[in-house]
């Protein structure tokens, strides 16, 4: 006789896995000191395949099964993955317990000896394999609940307080206050968010992120406490807040109205009070009309305040040469003009620069063009 052939035939087929409770079966009761903690993680499947025994006719299905913590919390051990299945005619021969035997009342797979110290903390993750048997004609869908000791999880870390940067501010000439803004939201929390701002100061600041407050001259203190999601309260931090007078200056008494004092009487402030002018140089406090950069008129006045009276005004002429002969016909001198004033030096009035205005008493002798030029006639 000749030998027949019995083999395992592998096929590819698709295995529904689902990750929180409501599978055929339901949720398992609790065991073994353990409770459901599926919605603390996710799990998901990879390298699902089957096989086909052909001279049994039973199918083995496996997978690689991942749990991770997706949760703020960690799970401590005992940690069982506990296999739902939606039919009891398929058998796990490589898990823990079984259909009606406890603590589950199914399969379970103990997963404490792939826990490096016994916790699957935040972020970690597990992988191990599961094997399923059935008969080729059973289908069947399964999922997987974790269940787990719930950790003590990490103590809640308090907020930090940041008052922000002192500041030092200068008040302008006619500001006698000065609003200032303070900024907490530099403050945080490391495991949750702030929810509340406490300042406390004179003036007392308004328990926001950025309460403004109005400040005089002088110096001030702020302190900020900040509260986070879980009710703890930060550490105090404080911001100094100095507000500097404007500058000080000299204003002078202005008895005429015409801008400028005499410094006789003299007072110190930010801004001129009224009757006051930042301007000195005043020779006639009782005359608008006297003061630095007026208008020197010829009335034995100091008009324009600079120690000198009527020194604009002209006193007489000379002229060079005092004499000209004009000869031959045709001929012309240019005359230089010297003006001289009360009380200042004499002063170039040549026609040619100044406009001064020459004339000839006898018109057939000389000609005197506009520009001053005399020209001998005849």
């Amino acid at each position: 006789m000749g030998k027949s052939r019995v083999g395992t035939v592998w096929i590819r087929c698709l295995l529904l896995v689902a990750v929180v409770a409501g599978g055929a079966a339901g949720p398992p009761a609790a065991g073994a000191g353990t409770v459901d903690l599926t919605d603390q993680v996710t799990v998901t499947t990879a390298n699902a395949r089957s096989s086909l025994n052909r001279r049994t006719r039973q199918v083995t299905s496996v997978a690689d099964v991942t749990v991770a913590n997706t949760s703020q919390d960690p799970i401590d051990a005992p940690l069982h993955a506990v296999i739902v299945t939606s039919s009891p005619d398929v058998s796990m021969p490589d898990a823990l317990g079984g259909i009606g035997q406890a603590p589950y009342d199914t399969y379970y797979y103990d997963l404490e000896p792939l826990l490096g110290d016994g916790v699957l903390s935040p972020g970690e993750s597990v992988t191990f394999g599961v094997r399923f048997v059935r008969s080729a004609r059973v289908r069947f869908t399964y999922e997987v609940r974790v269940y787990g000791t719930p950790g003590a999880g990490q103590p809640n870390q308090p907020p930090v307080a940041d008052a922000g940067p002192d500041q030092e501010l200068q008040l302008q000439p006619g500001q006698a206050e000065v609003a200032v803004v303070l900024d907490g939201t530099g403050s945080g929390d490391p495991d949750g968010a702030v929810t509340a701002y406490r300042w406390t100061g004179t003036p007392d600041p308004e328990d926001i992120a950025r309460p403004s407050v109005v400040l005089g001259p002088g110096t001030y203190t702020f302190t900020l406490t900040v509260t986070d999601d879980d009710g703890a309260d930060s550490g105090p931090d404080a911001v100094t807040v100095v507000v500097l007078d404007c500058p000080r200056s000299v204003f002078y008494a202005d008895g005429d109205g015409d801008g400028y004092g005499t410094g006789l009487d003299t007072v110190q402030g930010c801004a001129p009070p009224p009757g006051y002018v930042a301007e000195a140089g005043d020779c006639d406090d009782a005359s608008a009309a006297v003061h630095p950069g007026a208008t020197e008129l010829c009335n034995g006045v100091d008009d324009d305040c600079d120690g000198l009276a009527d020194e604009k005004c002209l006193a007489g002429l000379s002229v060079a040469p005092s004499s000209v002969i004009l000869a031959p016909s045709g001929q012309t001198v240019q005359l230089e003009v010297t003006g001289h004033y009360d009380g200042a030096p004499g002063r170039d009035l040549t026609a040619s620069s100044e406009g001064t205005t020459y004339r000839s008493d006898v018109p057939t002798v000389a000609e005197v063009s506009s520009e001053g030029m005399v020209t001998a006639v005849g």
